[in-house]
């Protein structure tokens, strides 16, 4: 299957793929593995080193997919009017779902599928995505200039929920219901790495990343030499940085310093079989992004996969 890297030397104007309709086979599985029509994806979190869990926009469905076989199964069934954003797994093996509009976080048994204890109501907004360190989740809510911590004790007992406005760098951008905060990460040291999807205006893409301190919530923009846009979901490895970037239909691998205030574009993926990607997530060598294709309209028979590539 064609892989192209674009370096951090040449334009970001990338048109659409054209798309492969056969999911092409390698030795250590498939590279493409289609969803249920209909299911309309968006967040995925590894469930051990050859399996993911797999969230629905569309009903809340979460699917626990075998990514050497391709074999899936229903964790949570869906259910008319629920929504499954960001999704993370913590090492109780439980499943953290943000529910976007109606600002909750449900969590899953992630062997049963059955609530492991009622939604935590967060507020108003937009509840998006999340990461889960030692200290609890930590959760964005995408129309407000703030996060949303959930404290876990060292049994897995979850405290209150609060909120920690954004400031420093921080301005937010838009009318109410503009995205501005999306993906988020946490960097080794315990600060966060914060997405802003729409940094200019509702009109312009070009996007921002933020260095937060997750306690005071002052964050810092992160130096990039290169423009990163409609930034959503990310992952961390190491000192790179994966950002998905929907519009262009890649993600930008970007190199962070040793104290992750800046970044070098290091190469740009593409992939013929990208659809809008939403969110990814890294499991062994690749990564796997999701096709949301906020492209077409949604509906049962539209086609939906998650794509490998190489990292």
């Amino acid at each position: 299957m064609r892989r192209t890297l674009i370096l951090g030397g040449l334009a970001l104007a990338i048109a659409l793929p054209a798309v492969s309709t056969a999911a092409a086979t390698a030795a250590s599985g498939p590279e493409v593995i289609s969803l249920p029509r209909g299911f309309f994806p968006e967040g995925i979190t590894a469930a051990d080193r050859h399996s993911a869990f797999v969230g629905s926009l569309g009903n809340g469905a979460i699917l626990r997919v075998d990514l050497k076989t391709g074999e899936q199964k229903t964790l949570v069934a869906g259910e008319p009017g629920k929504v499954a954003v960001g999704i993370e797994r913590d090492r109780w093996n439980r499943v953290w779902v943000a529910g976007g509009p109606d600002g909750t976080v449900r969590v899953y048994d992630g062997a049963t599928g059955e609530l492991a204890f009622e939604p935590l109501r967060l507020g108003e907004g937009y509840i998006n995505d999340m990461v889960i360190t030692r200290e609890g989740a930590w959760i964005t809510n995408s129309f407000k200039a703030e996060i949303h911590h959930v404290p876990l004790a060292s049994d897995g007992r979850v405290g209150e929920p609060r909120v920690v406005p954004l400031g420093g760098d921080w301005a937010q951008v838009g009318e109410a219901g503009t995205f501005n905060a999306n993906g988020v990460v946490a960097t080794p040291d315990g600060r966060l790495i914060v997405a802003q999807s729409h940094a200019v205006s509702p009109d312009s893409y070009r996007s921002k990343l933020h260095l937060v301190n997750p306690e005071t919530g002052v964050t810092e923009e992160i130096a990039l030499d290169h423009e990163v846009t409609t930034a959503d979901g990310l992952v961390l490895k190491g000192r790179t940085l994966y950002v998905v970037q929907p519009a262009l239909n890649s993600i930008a691998a970007v190199k962070l310093a040793d104290d992750f205030r800046s970044g070098t574009l290091r190469k740009t993926i593409t992939d013929e079989d990208f659809r809008i990607p939403t969110s990814a997530e890294s499991v062994g060598p690749s990564l796997w992004a999701v096709n949301t294709r906020f492209d077409v309209p949604t509906g049962p028979d539209v086609e939906y996969e998650i794509v490998s590539v190489k990292r």
